[in-house]
């Protein structure tokens, strides 16, 4: 999974991802910052 978020942000940073595609990728970037991480022994 990480390896097609490595390869969309490039395509996003290029900027050869179009309009609905760019929207629901920049919502799950940022969804995937707000759960970054979580600590197992907490």
């Amino acid at each position: 999974m990480l390896n097609w978020v490595k390869a969309n942000r490039k395509r996003m940073n290029a900027g050869e991802l179009k309009e609905p595609r760019l929207g629901k990728f920049k919502e799950l970037l940022a969804l995937s910052e707000q759960y970054k991480r979580k600590n197992q022994y907490e």
